[in-house]
């Protein structure tokens, strides 16, 4: 055969192999429209403006502003009242639950609404008698988030209704190792009586049992049941997951695949509702892929969201377990153009 026909059958071959891969590309840039349902925890102000633009499907809130005021004025009848944990109407289970609501289209300022409405009230706290002694208690949080925001101003409203006491509001950072910092300095300056939100209930056993002997514990919004703390106070965290199924169910009546989202994967309220979310969705074509955990880095929160959209392009919807999850992952679905409500 001639180079000159070899030549024109090479030149051939390679057309035929770049229109090939052209289309193949063509194929894979085709745009996505159908958006991506999101379903999100608690009452973060964007998250609650999201609902009302139908950009977020729903959210399941808990009252952290109970979580505050509740823990508090329970540590104070069990301190200075000499109250009983039955006296309190603590349950044989030692777990006091909080209801939640689901807030979905239409109710979302509203709900903030009455959230800011509590932010409010704890900045008009009458002042007190500095006479009269006080005894010290403290409340430390897992991390930092909006959410606690409504627990401190709960909070202020405790203290605000008793002279007797005075608290001291801590934030972790998502680390055990911060919240013992936290507490044994608490511990050093005296305080009788902590509300605490552990990290890892299972790593933090021992630190937990060993505060019990020193000061009244409760543990808030995440539970550590095998430890010597009094009881805890705050959402039924495996029926809050099974509200959130409800809202996917709704929100994806044909099914399709999911993601869920959390800061901590080894606390107790990550694990429980992510178990609740499972078993709503139970038996039905929704898939729920896997539990994706950031370690409270924002950063980190919406990196996952964003990975998740481009490995699944066939992503039907997100869930966001901890308050600042669903806002991070709007963001990450609006970068792609597929958020609702457009």
């Amino acid at each position: 055969m001639k180079l000159q026909a070899l030549s024109s059958i090479a030149r051939l071959i390679l057309i035929t192999a770049l229109a090939a891969l052209g289309a193949c590309n063509k194929g894979n840039t085709v745009k996505r429209t159908t958006p991506v349902k999101i379903i999100a925890f608690d009452e973060d102000p964007r998250t609650l403006q999201a609902i009302d633009k139908g950009q977020i499907y729903g959210t399941v809130v808990q009252k952290p502003y109970e979580f505050g005021y509740q823990s508090i004025t329970a540590l104070r009848a069990l301190i200075i009242e000499k109250k009983s944990d039955q006296d309190l109407g603590v349950p044989e289970s030692k777990q006091k639950f909080i209801e939640t609501l689901i807030i979905r289209k239409g109710e979302g300022e509203n709900y903030l609404e009455k959230c800011n409405g509590w932010k409010k009230s704890a900045k008009q706290k009458a002042p007190g008698d500095d006479s009269t002694p006080k005894t010290k208690l403290a409340f430390v949080t897992n991390a930092s988030a909006d959410f606690w925001a409504y627990a401190e101003a709960g909070i202020a409203k405790a203290i605000a209704e008793f002279d007797d006491i005075e608290v001291e509001f801590k934030v972790g950072d998502g680390t055990p190792a911060k919240q013992r910092e936290l507490v044994e300095a608490l511990l050093v300056r005296g305080v009788k009586g902590i509300a605490i939100s552990p990290c890892n209930p299972k790593g933090q056993k021992d630190m937990l049992n060993e505060w019990a002997k020193k000061a009244a514990l409760i543990t808030v919004d995440s539970d550590a049941a095998d430890t010597g703390r009094k009881f805890y106070l705050g959402t039924d965290n495996v029926a809050a997951g099974r509200q959130a199924g409800e809202l996917l169910k709704e929100a994806l009546p044909e099914g399709g695949k999911v993601m869920a989202f959390v800061g901590l994967g080894d606390q107790a309220n990550a694990v429980e509702r992510y178990q609740g979310l499972k078993e709503a969705v139970a038996g039905t074509k929704i898939e729920i892929l896997d539990l994706r955990t950031d370690e409270v880095d924002f950063g980190k929160a919406r990196r996952n969201a964003e990975d998740t959209l481009t490995k699944y392009p066939d992503i039907a919807g997100m869930v966001g377990l901890w308050s600042y999850n669903g806002p991070l992952i709007l963001e990450a679905v609006k970068d792609k153009g597929l958020e609702d409500g457009k």
